[in-house]
């Protein structure tokens, strides 16, 4: 299984370096949140470069990506909001969508709407957000890609599905997982790896604590 792995690893330097392009010229230091995102991305390098790091990492080593794809405290500074929430996706163990990965995203969206047709009770809401994923499956066949959109322009964004969901008790996370695929590059969970080892074991699987002199409430 650890020959799996080195697409992720590719995958995480390509965000890192991204990031270390658009943080060009400021100081790695526990001071500021980019100073400590800097920190972790030196670290996540060397890690990567020993192939030492696991994937999903724990979240103890990686603490301060994780806190600051929640927080958006970086995201103002060019080039770094997306670099950052591709590299917490890889780092999660969730994966990138790729190319490889049309075939089977177009699957899971013809087995949902297979699943819809034996509902009864769809609103036209639903229904509007039900030919937009057939739209997007066309696309998808077609040999291209959805153009992007943010959360709130998504297909069953606003849209109540309380009808569908009734009907499919998974449907939700269905939908959400496939809207995902399609405009954030995050895998579904059907198409994504199984836990990765490092190729050179020794990290522990949680980062040890701090002394007690280094200790604070950093994120």
């Amino acid at each position: 299984m650890v020959e799996l792995i080195w697409q992720e690893y590719a995958d995480a330097l390509t965000a890192i370096t991204a990031l270390e392009t658009a943080l060009a010229g400021r100081t790695a230091t526990n001071d500021t949140p980019d100073g400590r995102l800097l920190l972790t991305l030196a670290w996540l390098r060397q890690e990567i470069m020993a192939q030492r790091l696991p994937i999903p990492v724990d979240r103890s080593y990686v603490s301060t990506v994780y806190y600051l794809v929640g927080s958006g405290e970086v995201d103002p500074i060019p080039g770094v909001k997306q670099a950052l929430g591709e590299l917490y996706v890889v780092l999660k163990g969730f994966g990138l969508v790729k190319e490889r990965h049309r075939a089977g995203l177009i699957a899971l969206i013809d087995g949902l709407l297979a699943d819809t047709d034996r509902c009864n009770r769809v609103t036209s809401a639903e229904a509007g957000a039900l030919a937009e994923f057939r739209e997007i499956a066309g696309i998808l066949r077609a040999g291209h890609w959805p153009a992007w959109r943010g959360p709130a322009d998504y297909p069953f964004s606003g849209v109540d599905s309380d009808g569908l969901d009734a009907c499919i008790p998974d449907f939700f996370e269905r939908y959400s997982e496939i809207e995902d695929a399609v405009f954030e590059r995050i895998r579904p969970a059907p198409l994504r790896k199984p836990p990765l080892p490092a190729p050179v074991p020794g990290l522990p699987p949680v980062a040890p604590s701090l002394p007690d002199e280094l200790a604070g409430d950093l994120p």
